[in-house]
């Protein structure tokens, strides 16, 4: 299928420039992770380059202006570029904020052809939001995408010969294409000639992925952009909510407002976004989650306990203004229970179940974990109010060197009892500050004065966090053992002590 896509070049330092304020055409540079992720065209002519250190950046270019990537201004200002694009072609689907792609047929139909369809996109958007763009068009939407970088139009049957002399850092993989790299392979062309079985037992799935697209099939088909609808219910409030009963009131009233308006178009949310602004001009936030779809009096119920806790427990002061919006949106046939109650009747009473005590005593009576990233064994377990967003948290998929490989203990101790560790001739042991044990571990001697043999033992695994900043810095050593009855525990020693800290059970 031929696709269609729109690129907007710099668009990070374009977004980051108009919601700041500043001259585009300045030496403009965005930063993440102190390397430089775009440029401003004034700042390549000086020099600076995609990749580049930020101070070396700097160094080439004394007026540089660094700016932090800010994904939401992204975005946010990307928006007005696809409401004027929709207003040209429809199916419009959003890539990632600078870029968008739509089925080519279409817009090359109605335009003449495909060339004349590109033409009249380039200049709309050049006339509407006063911005360079670029299309390209290609079989599929990936070799669209490349084809849009230099804004070219590839005959069809012929995405192959287009990609063969690309850089194999097109492919986006940067494991795979260092791989590549070393191997030799710099071109799509040449990684496109390589066996597909040597592909495949090599590099697997990803690998097998890379190398069709390299060879002009993509199998990705561009889905069609909704345009957005206003969805959120608000009010506002002359008398402001400083009573819990009143602010009842008011969330069953907005409930019922949203019920309607998703009911008129025969929509549901399973998120629901409540935000506040009191007296004193505090804006308040709040983002709830349901595992299946919110109903109204589910939403009922979560407004008036959000109120409830600003009002009571928040200290936030009385609400003039209220707004509710949906949020994770579904067809209205997601409510429906499947013929034999596929939706899983269990977690539907258990749901209901936790709804009510909630309901008896506040929300933040029933908590669920949710895994998070961490070192420690005790930081990778976040409690969490039941069916709310949680907050942000320490990514899961980061390196986070120094912590447990899985499998991770089953049990870990709230208060883990402190513990010594002896030798065969009963001497304590002690970790250096090289992380060194003073000695074989032979017994764990209990708090009761209990002393349990070890069978065998690995570590001491060192771990030092934060030792640049002496208030928050943590040294520790963690030992694994299986003790001679079976068990395998993990001790820690921190501050001169050995405590055990978990078990496999």
């Amino acid at each position: 299928m031929r696709a269609l896509v729109v690129w907007c070049p710099d668009w990070p330092v374009i977004a980051a420039c108009r919601s700041q304020g500043l001259d585009e055409t300045d030496p403009v540079a965005v930063v993440i992770a102190h390397r430089v992720s775009a440029c401003s065209a004034t700042a390549r002519r000086t020099g600076v380059e995609v990749g580049m250190r930020r101070r070396d950046a700097a160094a080439v270019c004394p007026d540089l202006r660094l700016l932090a990537a800010d994904p939401d201004a992204e975005a946010a200002g990307f928006e007005p570029v696809i409401a004027a694009l929709e207003e040209l072609v429809p199916a419009v689907q959003v890539l990632r904020p600078g870029w968008c792609g739509l089925p080519a047929k279409g817009p090359s139909g109605w335009y003449g052809d495909e060339e004349a369809a590109a033409e009249t996109i380039v200049e709309y958007i050049a006339q509407l939001c006063d911005l360079e763009a670029r299309v390209g068009i290609a079989d599929g939407f990936w070799p669209a995408s490349v084809a849009a970088v230099s804004g070219a139009i590839v005959p069809t049957g012929h995405n192959a010969q287009f990609l063969a002399d690309r850089n194999i850092g097109l492919l986006g993989l940067p494991p795979l294409v260092e791989l590549l790299r070393r191997l030799g392979i710099n071109t799509l062309g040449a990684f496109a000639a390589l066996p597909r079985d040597a592909i495949a037992e090599r590099l697997g799935t990803v690998g097998l992925r890379a190398h069709a697209r390299t060879r002009g099939h993509d199998e990705r088909l561009p889905a069609p952009r909704t345009p957005p609808v206003d969805l959120d219910v608000f009010a506002d409030y002359d008398e402001p909510l400083d009573r819990v009963d009143t602010a009842a009131f008011a969330a069953r009233t907005l409930a019922e407002q949203l019920r309607a308006t998703l009911a008129a178009r025969e929509l549901a949310c399973t998120r629901l976004v409540i935000e506040a602004i009191t007296a004193q001009g505090t804006g308040l936030r709040r983002v709830w989650r349901h595992r299946t779809v919110l109903r109204a009096s589910d939403v009922a119920d979560r407004v008036r306990w959000q109120l409830d806790g600003w009002l009571t427990h928040g200290g936030t002061g009385a609400i003039v203004h209220l707004r509710l919006s949906p949020e994770g949106i579904v067809d209205a046939s997601a409510l429906q229970d499947g013929l034999w109650g596929q939706m899983g009747d269990g977690l539907e009473l258990a749901d209901g179940s936790a709804t009510k005590v909630q309901d008896l005593f506040g929300p933040e009576a029933v908590l669920h974990p949710v895994p998070q990233g961490g070192r420690n064994l005790d930081d990778r377990i976040a409690p969490t109010v039941w069916n709310q967003e949680p907050l942000p948290t320490d990514p899961v998929n980061r390196p986070w060197p120094d912590s447990y490989p899985a499998p991770y203990p089953h049990t870990v101790y709230p208060a883990p009892p402190r513990v010594r560790l002896e030798t065969s001739t009963g001497e304590a042991i002690t970790v250096s500050g090289r992380g060194v044990l003073s000695g074989s571990p032979a017994h764990v001697v209990l708090p009761n004065g209990r002393r349990l043999p070890i069978q065998a033992w690995a570590g001491p695994h060192p771990l030092d966090e934060r030792w640049w900043d002496p208030a928050r810095a943590h040294r520790a050593a963690r030992l694994q053992l299986l003790l001679e009855d079976g068990r395998a525990v993990v001790l820690v020693r921190s501050e001169e002590v050995w405590r055990m800290e978990a078990g496999y059970d």
